[in-house]
C-alpha cells in the first residue's frame, strides 16, 4: 500500500496503466496526437481535454523519421482536400443563397401586388 502511494506521488507512470489518473484525479483517456512529428502517436490525457489539467503522457515511442515524413505528407494532402472542399461548399452555398434571395424577393413582390389589388376592389 505504501509503495503505491509513494509511486502515485512520484510523478512516474503507475504499474497499472488502466488506473492512471490526471492532475484532476480523473482516469486518463487514450488520445492520438495529430501535430507535426508526433502525428498518430498515442498518449494518455486528461478526459476534460483543453478545459482540464493539461495532463499528457506518451504511451508510444516516437516514430521513425521516414514514418514522420510520410504522415506529414498525408496530413498535408488531407488538409488541402478539406480546404478545397470548404471552398466548393462556399461557392455552392453562395449560388443557392442568391437563388433563395431572388425567390424571396419574387414572393414578396407577389404578396405586395396581392395587397394592392385587394384594396382596389
Amino acid at each position: 500500500m505504501a509503495a503505491n502511494s509513494s509511486n502515485a506521488n512520484s510523478g512516474d507512470s503507475r504499474e497499472i496503466p488502466d488506473l492512471d489518473l490526471c492532475f484532476c484525479d480523473l482516469r486518463v483517456v487514450e488520445s492520438y496526437c495529430w501535430f507535426e512529428e508526433n502525428a498518430s502517436r498515442k498518449k494518455v490525457v486528461c478526459p476534460k481535454g483543453w478545459k482540464g489539467c493539461a495532463y499528457s503522457r506518451w504511451i508510444e515511442p516516437p516514430h521513425e523519421e521516414r514514418s514522420v515524413a510520410v504522415m506529414q505528407k498525408v496530413l498535408k494532402e488531407l488538409n488541402d482536400n478539406k480546404i478545397r472542399h470548404s471552398l466548393q461548399v462556399s461557392r455552392i452555398y453562395g449560388k443557392h443563397a442568391k437563388k433563395i434571395r431572388d425567390m424571396k424577393a419574387m414572393i414578396q413582390a407577389v404578396h405586395t401586388d396581392d395587397d394592392d389589388s385587394d384594396g382596389e376592389e
